[in-house]
């Protein structure tokens, strides 16, 4: 029993030492908590009374009657004493003394503003030690970070668009590209489907360009092996890598990354009606109307902005061409004959990432109708009027199947 009231007053000894370490005494405590409550209430229209209010929110109490119960025991809390000397000091720290003066003494003042100095240098040690500290940890993360970037880099591992500070980039010449199908294809290209070309590309921080898949092109159309073929032989000032900013550093480094490429062919269709006469002697084929066909070709030209590619000229060759070596003009001995001309415009389009990059103009191709032979129909007709009988002759032109 005796050691446990020993032990108490050991407890009770230490709890009023440590009390006592503060330099605000409990009656410097006291005047605070007059002056506090002489402030309006500690209402923000005071900013002593404001501060005070505000230190106990921060020590975590609510409400004006908790609130007051602590302003009328300061003397029993004096480290809530300090929080709100420390506050006022803060924002009176030139005036700190003008501000006090006339509730607490000389020396008091002495005590508290010698007080709040200590505290402040204090604190701006440690937020100056705080800031050095987490500069070092900025930095120790960043070299992390940059550690594990060039790990990854190293490996050739492929970076998501969510990661990337800005996304790969490709600049392709649609044009160009059109024309290189143009020029490299030796087949008949168009025997074959439209270009429908799906392909997912890895742009190396190297500026190389490959298939994420090697089996993509398996099962690739000779245009669109022309297409890979293109991409491959693209200068490497056309192709800029992804960048990524790390995360601590703001430095950027060029990263691996894919884009979606998708390349499509669109087809438009026109249809020029055009009579022919084949001579039986020299059996060559005669184009009846010529200027009138020129113009519709003309126009055909100038609707597809193609006037730097073709010219009507370049159709008759064509539109010939198909007259001597379609079986079913080959065949005809002589007579006229009616035939449609199919002129058939393809353009090569591509989106890169869903965005239109732009549009090629590849070769035209041609078709031709079955022809319809024209046969001469002679009718004689009566006109009658005002009593006059009048004979008309009228050649109309029937057409029909059969040679």
């Amino acid at each position: 029993m005796k050691k446990f009231v020993f032990l108490l007053m050991l407890f009770n000894l230490g709890g009023i030492m440590a009390q006592n370490r503060s330099p605000i005494t409990p009656t410097i405590a006291k005047k605070v908590s007059i002056w506090c409550r002489f402030k309006s209430n500690y209402t923000k229209y005071d900013y002593a009374g404001f501060l005070c209010y505000r230190c106990l929110q921060e020590r975590g109490f609510r409400g004006s009657g908790e609130i007051d119960r602590i302003i009328y025991t300061l003397d029993k809390h004096l480290d809530y004493t300090e929080d709100i000397i420390y506050e006022i000091y803060k924002y009176h720290p030139d005036g700190f003394f003008s501000y006090v003066k006339d509730y607490f003494t000389i020396e008091e003042i002495d005590i508290m503003q010698d007080y709040a100095e200590k505290r402040y240098a204090i604190t701006e040690q440690q937020k100056k030690q705080q800031a050095q500290q987490r500069e070092i940890e900025a930095k120790q993360k960043a070299e992390q970070d940059k550690s594990k970037i060039r790990n990854r880099i190293e490996n050739n591992e492929l970076f998501t668009s969510s990661e990337l500070s800005k996304p790969a980039e490709i600049t392709i010449d649609m044009e160009d590209l059109a024309t290189y199908i143009n020029s490299q294809y030796t087949g008949d290209r168009y025997e074959q489907n439209p270009i429908n070309y799906t392909l997912d590309v890895i742009v190396s921080r190297n500026r190389e360009l490959s298939l994420k898949n090697s089996g993509d092109r398996s099962y690739l159309s000779d245009s669109e092996q022309l297409i890979y073929q293109y991409l491959k032989e693209l200068p490497t000032e056309n192709i800029h890598p992804a960048m990524l900013k790390l995360q601590y550093s703001g430095e950027t480094v060029n990263v691996n990354s894919v884009i979606h490429l998708q390349f499509n062919e669109t087809v438009h269709s026109d249809i020029v009606t055009i009579d022919i006469e084949k001579n039986k002697k020299t059996k060559q084929w005669l184009i009846k109307d010529e200027p009138k066909v020129q113009g519709q070709f003309n126009q055909i030209i100038r609707k597809n902005e193609d006037d730097s590619y073709y010219h009507a000229d370049d159709f008759f060759v064509e539109f010939e061409d198909l007259l001597y070596s379609d079986r079913a003009f080959s065949s005809i001995k002589k007579g006229r004959y009616r035939t449609q001309f199919k002129i058939i415009d393809h353009r090569i389009l591509c989106t890169v990432n869903n965005n239109m990059l732009g549009e090629g103009k590849l070769n035209y191709s041609f078709g031709v109708a079955p022809p319809k032979k024209i046969r001469n129909k002679t009718g004689i007709y009566v006109l009658i009027g005002l009593g006059v009988a009048t004979l008309v002759v009228l050649d109309a032109y029937e057409s029909q199947n059969g040679n």
